[in-house]
C-alpha cells in the first residue's frame, strides 16, 4: 500500500506528515517531493573538514568548507546538460558564478563537483564565525531547467 507514501489523510487541526491538507491543497512538503521525483535532478551538500597540522596533537588544526555536487538521472539513456552554479554571500555585494558541460549516467546519480566551497576561507579556529554563503544549482539543457537545488547554511 502507498499510503506511508503519499499520506493524503491529514488530521487537522494539528501538523502531520501529509502532503496535501483536507482539501487536497498542495502543502509546502508536495514541492520538494514533486522536485526530487523529476527524471534529472540535482543536489548538494556541504561539510566542514578538520585537518590537523600534527597527528599528536588537537590544538592547531584548520578547518575547509567542502561542496559535493551530485546529478541523477532516472531514465535509461544518459542525458548531456549544463551544470550553472552560483555562489554569494548573504552580507555582501560577493557573487561567483560558473558553469560545466556534464554527462548523467543513465538510472544513476553522477558526482559533478567536489572542492573548495566558494567563497569561503580557511579557518584556525572554531571562534571563527563562517560567511553565509548561498549556493544554487541548476541543470539546464539550452533554456531548460532540468534541475534545480539551493543550499542555505546560516
Amino acid at each position: 500500500m502507498l499510503m506511508w507514501c503519499l499520506q493524503i489523510n491529514d488530521c487537522w487541526p494539528v501538523t502531520s506528515w501529509a502532503i496535501v491538507d483536507y482539501f487536497l491543497r498542495p502543502k509546502p512538503a508536495y514541492f520538494t517531493i514533486k522536485r526530487e521525483l523529476r527524471p534529472f535532478t540535482v543536489g548538494m551538500t556541504r561539510k566542514e573538514k578538520k585537518t590537523y597540522r600534527d597527528e599528536l596533537s588537537a590544538a592547531f588544526f584548520t578547518i575547509d568548507t567542502v561542496l559535493d555536487i551530485w546529478g541523477t538521472n532516472s531514465t535509461l539513456v544518459e542525458k548531456k546538460a549544463t551544470l550553472e552554479v552560483t555562489a554569494f554571500d548573504l552580507h555582501s555585494d560577493w557573487t561567483e558564478q560558473w558553469s560545466k558541460e556534464v554527462t548523467l549516467a543513465p538510472n544513476s546519480s553522477t558526482e559533478l563537483y567536489s572542492g573548495a566551497l566558494p567563497g569561503q576561507p580557511q579557518r584556525t579556529k572554531l571562534s571563527e564565525v563562517p560567511k553565509t554563503i548561498i549556493v544554487s544549482a541548476r541543470l539546464l539543457d539550452g533554456n531548460e531547467v532540468l534541475g534545480r537545488y539551493s543550499n542555505w547554511y546560516v
